[in-house]
């Protein structure tokens, strides 16, 4: 998917740890229409889950941790999220450059992934980038 033509401007309340404690997102068109956001802070990286995602929580769940990986999907820049659980076919997630605030290359080689939802829940897991591009699979429904 290009870019969105409809801006897309976030705020976030932080705490010093990189916890998130509010943020404008949840009532975005973007979070309206299902996109993830992932925010990036010097001591974490944290995923906005909206609410119509939020079946997807216990699938993330199952992931020990999650690996970060660049790289392009159907020829566009894209970051894929993988939420390892030692299976042939873990839950994945990919991300267009527009969707992430923030960079990664500012956290330390293993950092805390949060999952942050309207409702204020959150999850964890820690959370690895794989350095370099890599072409990321096409992954279509079964």
């Amino acid at each position: 998917m290009d870019a969105p033509v409809q801006e897309l401007v976030l705020s976030f309340i932080n705490r010093q740890d990189g916890e998130l404690l509010g943020s404008n997102y949840f009532t975005t068109w973007a979070a309206e229409a299902g996109f993830y956001h992932l925010s990036v802070h010097p001591r974490a990286a944290r995923l906005l889950v909206p609410d119509c995602q939020a079946a997807a929580l216990p699938e993330m769940r199952t992931g020990h941790s999650c690996i970060f990986a660049n790289g392009e999907l159907d020829c566009d820049p894209a970051l894929e999220m993988l939420f390892d659980d030692g299976s042939a076919r873990p839950f994945s997630i990919h991300l267009r450059p527009w969707q992430v605030s923030g960079n990664l290359a500012i956290l330390p080689g293993a950092f805390p992934l949060i999952a942050c939802t309207s409702d204020g829940t959150h999850y964890s897991w820690i959370a690895h980038c794989r350095r370099g591009r890599f072409r990321l699979p096409l992954l279509k429904p079964w």
